[in-house]
Protein backbone atom coordinates (compact mmCIF):
# COMPACT_ATOMS: atom_id res chain seq x y z
CA UNK A 1 0.00 0.00 0.00
CA UNK A 2 0.93 3.89 -0.72
CA UNK A 3 1.51 5.72 2.11
CA UNK A 4 -1.56 7.50 1.55
CA UNK A 5 -4.34 5.94 -0.59
CA UNK A 6 -8.65 6.68 -1.34
CA UNK A 7 -10.61 3.67 -1.79
CA UNK A 8 -13.89 3.99 -3.37
CA UNK A 9 -16.42 1.53 -2.44
CA UNK A 10 -19.09 3.36 -4.69
CA UNK A 11 -18.09 4.53 -8.42
CA UNK A 12 -19.30 7.28 -8.88
CA UNK A 13 -18.73 10.13 -11.97
CA UNK A 14 -16.73 12.68 -10.01
CA UNK A 15 -16.12 15.09 -12.53
CA UNK A 16 -17.38 18.53 -11.99
CA UNK A 17 -17.64 17.75 -7.97
CA UNK A 18 -17.18 20.27 -5.25
CA UNK A 19 -14.71 19.59 -2.37
CA UNK A 20 -16.11 20.55 1.11
CA UNK A 21 -14.16 19.07 3.98
CA UNK A 22 -12.06 20.39 7.56
CA UNK A 23 -10.07 19.56 9.85
CA UNK A 24 -10.21 18.98 14.26
CA UNK A 25 -8.56 22.46 14.74
CA UNK A 26 -9.20 25.58 16.38
CA UNK A 27 -13.43 24.95 18.08
CA UNK A 28 -13.27 21.87 16.35
CA UNK A 29 -15.06 23.82 13.22
CA UNK A 30 -14.41 22.19 10.51
CA UNK A 31 -15.01 19.02 12.05
CA UNK A 32 -18.62 19.92 12.91
CA UNK A 33 -19.07 21.32 10.09
CA UNK A 34 -18.80 19.10 7.59
CA UNK A 35 -20.09 16.34 9.96
CA UNK A 36 -23.34 18.42 9.93
CA UNK A 37 -23.51 18.88 6.13
CA UNK A 38 -23.13 15.16 5.58
CA UNK A 39 -26.23 14.65 7.98
CA UNK A 40 -28.18 17.75 6.29
CA UNK A 41 -27.84 17.06 2.94
CA UNK A 42 -28.47 13.05 2.96
CA UNK A 43 -24.62 12.16 1.79
CA UNK A 44 -23.64 8.96 1.82
CA UNK A 45 -20.35 7.12 2.70
CA UNK A 46 -18.93 6.03 -0.34
CA UNK A 47 -14.90 5.24 0.30
CA UNK A 48 -12.13 6.11 3.14
CA UNK A 49 -8.81 7.32 2.72
CA UNK A 50 -6.14 4.67 4.31
CA UNK A 51 -2.68 6.06 5.26
CA UNK A 52 0.35 3.69 6.49
CA UNK A 53 0.23 5.21 9.70
CA UNK A 54 -3.66 5.06 10.07
CA UNK A 55 -5.38 5.25 14.00
CA UNK A 56 -5.40 2.09 15.11
CA UNK A 57 -9.33 3.40 16.49
CA UNK A 58 -12.73 2.49 15.23
CA UNK A 59 -16.05 3.51 16.58
CA UNK A 60 -19.51 2.69 16.26
CA UNK A 61 -22.17 4.86 15.20
CA UNK A 62 -25.59 4.48 14.03
CA UNK A 63 -25.30 1.26 13.40
CA UNK A 64 -21.91 1.81 11.13
CA UNK A 65 -18.13 1.42 12.13
CA UNK A 66 -16.74 4.37 11.39
CA UNK A 67 -13.41 5.29 10.71
CA UNK A 68 -10.31 7.92 10.81
CA UNK A 69 -10.77 9.20 7.62
CA UNK A 70 -14.21 8.91 5.63
CA UNK A 71 -15.37 10.07 1.74
CA UNK A 72 -18.92 10.91 1.53
CA UNK A 73 -21.03 12.13 -1.77
CA UNK A 74 -24.33 13.75 -2.44
CA UNK A 75 -25.62 15.35 -5.69
CA UNK A 76 -28.12 18.39 -4.91
CA UNK A 77 -29.32 20.86 -7.68
CA UNK A 78 -27.51 19.87 -9.93
CA UNK A 79 -24.59 19.78 -8.07
CA UNK A 80 -21.87 16.85 -7.23
CA UNK A 81 -20.83 17.21 -3.80
CA UNK A 82 -17.79 15.44 -1.70
CA UNK A 83 -17.34 15.36 2.12
CA UNK A 84 -13.94 14.34 3.61
CA UNK A 85 -14.86 14.12 7.23
CA UNK A 86 -11.89 13.35 9.25
CA UNK A 87 -12.81 12.07 12.27
CA UNK A 88 -9.31 11.94 13.90
CA UNK A 89 -6.37 14.18 12.87
CA UNK A 90 -3.28 13.09 10.58
CA UNK A 91 -0.10 12.32 12.38
CA UNK A 92 1.99 15.12 12.02
CA UNK A 93 4.69 13.78 10.11
CA UNK A 94 1.69 12.62 7.32
CA UNK A 95 -0.05 15.52 7.41
CA UNK A 96 1.52 16.57 3.81
CA UNK A 97 1.20 13.53 2.33
CA UNK A 98 -1.93 13.13 3.24
CA UNK A 99 -3.04 16.95 2.07
CA UNK A 100 -1.03 16.57 -0.76
CA UNK A 101 -3.09 13.11 -2.14
CA UNK A 102 -6.44 15.17 -1.70
CA UNK A 103 -5.61 17.47 -3.94
CA UNK A 104 -3.98 15.16 -6.43
CA UNK A 105 -7.22 13.20 -6.35
CA UNK A 106 -9.18 15.85 -6.69
CA UNK A 107 -7.17 17.83 -10.08
CA UNK A 108 -7.25 13.91 -11.26
CA UNK A 109 -11.24 13.36 -10.79
CA UNK A 110 -11.67 16.93 -12.70
CA UNK A 111 -12.98 18.34 -9.47
CA UNK A 112 -14.19 21.71 -10.12
CA UNK A 113 -13.47 23.38 -6.45
CA UNK A 114 -12.84 22.64 -3.07
CA UNK A 115 -14.44 24.57 0.15
CA UNK A 116 -12.30 24.14 2.88
CA UNK A 117 -13.52 25.17 6.87
CA UNK A 118 -11.41 26.15 9.59
CA UNK A 119 -11.66 28.55 12.61
CA UNK A 120 -10.01 32.28 13.83
CA UNK A 121 -9.27 32.49 17.02
CA UNK A 122 -11.92 35.05 18.46
CA UNK A 123 -9.91 37.59 20.26
CA UNK A 124 -8.39 38.37 16.79
CA UNK A 125 -11.64 40.08 16.00
CA UNK A 126 -11.42 43.74 16.07
CA UNK A 127 -14.55 45.44 18.05
CA UNK A 128 -16.03 47.02 14.91
CA UNK A 129 -15.70 44.39 13.00
CA UNK A 130 -19.03 43.29 11.81
CA UNK A 131 -18.35 40.24 9.51
CA UNK A 132 -18.23 36.83 11.75
CA UNK A 133 -15.91 35.47 9.42
CA UNK A 134 -13.34 35.47 7.23
CA UNK A 135 -12.18 34.30 3.71
CA UNK A 136 -8.96 32.94 2.03
CA UNK A 137 -9.35 32.24 -1.76
CA UNK A 138 -6.56 30.46 -3.57
CA UNK A 139 -4.56 32.41 -6.02
CA UNK A 140 -6.72 30.61 -8.59
CA UNK A 141 -10.13 30.87 -7.05
CA UNK A 142 -12.09 32.79 -9.49
CA UNK A 143 -15.42 32.25 -8.07
CA UNK A 144 -17.48 34.77 -5.74
CA UNK A 145 -15.86 35.13 -2.20
CA UNK A 146 -18.76 35.89 0.28
CA UNK A 147 -17.21 37.73 3.03
CA UNK A 148 -13.83 39.97 3.65
CA UNK A 149 -10.44 38.31 3.27
CA UNK A 150 -8.35 37.37 5.74
CA UNK A 151 -6.41 40.04 7.50
CA UNK A 152 -2.29 39.55 6.35
CA UNK A 153 -1.23 39.23 10.42
CA UNK A 154 -3.37 36.48 10.46
CA UNK A 155 -2.22 32.72 9.66
CA UNK A 156 -3.82 29.48 9.13
CA UNK A 157 -1.51 26.33 10.69
CA UNK A 158 -1.81 22.56 11.00
CA UNK A 159 -3.32 19.81 7.82
CA UNK A 160 -5.95 22.94 6.94
CA UNK A 161 -2.47 24.92 5.60
CA UNK A 162 -1.05 21.89 4.01
CA UNK A 163 -4.45 21.69 2.26
CA UNK A 164 -4.65 25.31 1.38
CA UNK A 165 -0.80 25.29 0.43
CA UNK A 166 -0.59 22.58 -2.10
CA UNK A 167 -4.15 24.22 -3.60
CA UNK A 168 -2.04 27.05 -4.45
CA UNK A 169 1.11 24.81 -5.75
CA UNK A 170 -1.40 22.67 -8.02
CA UNK A 171 -3.76 25.63 -9.17
CA UNK A 172 -6.58 23.94 -7.23
CA UNK A 173 -9.50 26.74 -6.83
CA UNK A 174 -10.37 26.67 -2.95
CA UNK A 175 -11.97 29.12 -0.76
CA UNK A 176 -11.41 28.67 3.06
CA UNK A 177 -14.38 29.94 5.35
CA UNK A 178 -13.10 31.04 8.42
CA UNK A 179 -15.18 31.84 11.34
CA UNK A 180 -14.77 33.08 14.44
CA UNK A 181 -14.41 31.09 17.06
CA UNK A 182 -13.69 29.95 20.62
CA UNK A 183 -10.02 28.18 20.65
CA UNK A 184 -9.84 25.98 24.14
CA UNK A 185 -13.46 24.03 23.47
CA UNK A 186 -15.62 22.95 20.67
CA UNK A 187 -17.81 25.93 18.93
CA UNK A 188 -20.92 24.69 17.28
CA UNK A 189 -22.19 28.56 16.94
CA UNK A 190 -19.03 29.10 14.86
CA UNK A 191 -19.65 25.44 13.10
CA UNK A 192 -23.36 26.81 12.10
CA UNK A 193 -21.80 30.38 10.65
CA UNK A 194 -19.62 27.99 8.39
CA UNK A 195 -22.37 26.08 7.61
CA UNK A 196 -24.67 29.11 6.71
CA UNK A 197 -21.98 30.45 4.06
CA UNK A 198 -21.33 27.02 2.50
CA UNK A 199 -25.20 26.67 2.15
CA UNK A 200 -25.30 30.41 0.93
CA UNK A 201 -22.63 29.79 -1.53
CA UNK A 202 -24.43 26.24 -3.24
CA UNK A 203 -27.34 27.84 -3.04
CA UNK A 204 -28.94 25.43 -0.58
CA UNK A 205 -30.83 25.63 2.39
CA UNK A 206 -29.13 23.92 5.05
CA UNK A 207 -30.64 24.14 8.84
CA UNK A 208 -28.22 24.76 11.58
CA UNK A 209 -30.79 24.87 14.81
CA UNK A 210 -29.18 22.06 16.13
CA UNK A 211 -25.75 23.80 16.01
CA UNK A 212 -27.14 26.51 17.61
CA UNK A 213 -29.23 24.30 20.16
CA UNK A 214 -25.48 22.30 20.86
CA UNK A 215 -23.77 25.46 21.90
CA UNK A 216 -26.62 26.53 24.25
CA UNK A 217 -26.26 23.17 25.55
CA UNK A 218 -22.75 23.95 26.36
CA UNK A 219 -22.51 26.87 27.36
CA UNK A 220 -25.12 26.37 29.97
CA UNK A 221 -22.79 22.76 31.31
CA UNK A 222 -20.05 25.15 31.36
CA UNK A 223 -21.49 27.91 33.32
CA UNK A 224 -22.69 24.95 35.88
CA UNK A 225 -19.33 23.43 35.56
CA UNK A 226 -17.47 27.33 36.46
CA UNK A 227 -20.21 27.58 39.04
CA UNK A 228 -19.18 24.36 40.84
CA UNK A 229 -15.46 25.10 40.71
CA UNK A 230 -16.15 28.70 42.49
CA UNK A 231 -18.23 26.48 44.94
CA UNK A 232 -15.24 24.18 45.34
CA UNK A 233 -13.22 27.33 45.84
CA UNK A 234 -15.12 29.14 48.91
CA UNK A 235 -15.23 25.39 50.66
CA UNK A 236 -11.26 24.75 50.26
CA UNK A 237 -10.84 29.10 50.81
CA UNK A 238 -13.36 28.25 53.87
CA UNK A 239 -10.75 25.37 54.96
CA UNK A 240 -7.63 26.82 54.51
CA UNK A 241 -9.17 30.09 56.97
CA UNK A 242 -10.24 27.92 59.66
CA UNK A 243 -7.00 25.85 60.28
CA UNK A 244 -5.09 29.01 59.89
Amino acid sequence: MSRISIVLKRKENLEGSILITGFQGIGAVGYIATKHLIKELGAERIGFILSRFMSDVVLFENGKVILPYEVYYTSRKGLKLVFILNNAQPLVHERALYARKIIEWCIENSFSKGIFIGGLDKTTKKPHERSEFKCLPSSSYNFKIPGPTLSKELVVVGPLALLIAFSEIYDFPSLTILPYSETLRPDPAAAAVAVRTVGNMLGLKVNVDKLYEDARTLEQHLKRFEEFQKFLERRIQGRISHYM
